[in-house]
């Protein structure tokens, strides 16, 4: 069995779920948190089924994660996984702790395997009733799926002494935004006055050091996104 913050680890650390939310930073017609929302939870459902993922908890999870100001490869920008506003409408089947609130730090489900369940039933004469609701507090994993070969290792609880670095200052979902609008043909100066970046004008002529640091970390976040799609 594994905690949220195990899970939470394990899932940035796999390609399939970086490219899931880089798909839709580098492709801006996808517009998916656009949608209404029965199309929206539609449209979470199919995606993370592509990645073998499923229940209300790690959808919601992904849609925070999907619209929230943090880094793929800096943990301590995870605690930025908060519930938007607009998320409220999100029905849940059970009675969650957070309720939803706008603001609360979101996490993804508990993750057990099937050993956990066989462990349950020689305990507690249990079988997988135990993680009922299905899917929303708990997530069965297959030992056959592609993350659990991430998340094995991390077992065992989180050390809680560990100190993460600091949160870079910018997140990803802008970093891919500047690298597009970059293909566009647009100036370093134009994208930092489009997207509300400093602008700074040292001798004669304006400049953005800013944006272009947020193009090549951009560019690199778009490399691994086209690499993991031709996987």
């Amino acid at each position: 069995m594994w905690q949220p913050k195990q899970v939470e680890q394990a899932l940035f650390r796999w390609g399939k779920w970086r490219c899931l939310l880089l798909d839709q930073w580098v492709r801006p017609e996808a517009k998916l948190i656009e949608l209404s929302p029965d199309k929206l939870k539609l449209g979470v459902k199919r995606r993370l089924r592509k990645i073998g993922l499923a229940g209300v908890r790690i959808e919601v999870y992904w849609i925070c994660s999907l619209v929230s100001d943090l880094n793929l490869d800096n943990s301590a920008s995870f605690d930025k996984i908060v519930i938007p506003d607009w998320l409220q409408w999100w029905p849940l089947a059970y009675q969650d702790p957070l309720s939803l609130k706008p603001g609360a730090r979101m996490h993804p489900p508990w993750l057990v395997s099937e050993n956990d369940i066989d462990f349950a039933k020689r305990q507690y004469g249990a079988d997988s009733r135990f993680l009922k609701p299905a899917g929303l507090t708990f997530m069965l994993l297959s030992p056959d799926h592609e993350l659990y070969s991430v998340i094995e290792p991390l077992r065992g609880r989180p050390r809680k002494r560990h100190k993460p670095g600091r949160p870079l200052r910018y997140p990803d979902h802008l970093a891919v935004k500047c690298a597009v609008l970059r293909t566009q043909r647009l100036t370093y100066v134009e994208i930092a006055k489009r997207l509300g970046l400093p602008v700074t004008k040292p001798e004669l002529s304006e400049q953005s050091d800013v944006v272009r640091h947020l193009i090549s970390r951009g560019n690199k976040l778009i490399n691994e996104w086209k690499l993991g799609r031709l996987k």
